[in-house]
């Protein structure tokens, strides 16, 4: 019997990142509060990312791992926690950039890699500002 939806741990897993979400836009001129929340919102991420390796991959492989929605979710929040200044565009170029190249389409991996590029330039080149 296959379950439904709301029985799965990611639907939960992605409750509890949203719910976090949300006391971000509370938080704002307290950066403890914004801190805790983004920490417990990347640790969510966090764990959902080894469950998602653990399972998926073991069971249907690295390569499709990496086309669920789940995986790209988890990654995300992940890095995010890591380095925020990545931002929200970095994922889908990255994403579109690993599903063009495993379907063979060169003008969407040029695209999407350019696109990286230019992101990364200007996180470095506003980080030698100071």
């Amino acid at each position: 019997m296959q379950k439904k939806f709301w029985q799965g741990t990611n639907f939960y897993l992605s409750l509890i990142a949203l719910v976090l979400s949300f006391f971000t836009g509370f938080t704002k001129g307290n950066e403890l509060a914004t801190s805790i929340i983004t920490l417990s919102t990347g640790v969510v991420a966090s764990f959902g990312l080894v469950r998602e390796l653990l399972t998926t991959a073991k069971f249907q492989g690295f390569l499709s791992t990496i086309k669920t929605g789940n995986f790209w979710q988890y990654l995300s929040g992940t890095v995010l926690l890591a380095a925020p200044q990545l931002g929200e565009a970095f994922f889908p170029a990255l994403r579109g950039l690993i599903e063009g190249a495993m379907a063979g389409n060169w003008a969407v991996v040029v695209t999407q890699a350019i696109t990286i590029a230019n992101m990364v330039y200007h996180i470095f080149k506003n980080i030698a500002k100071g």
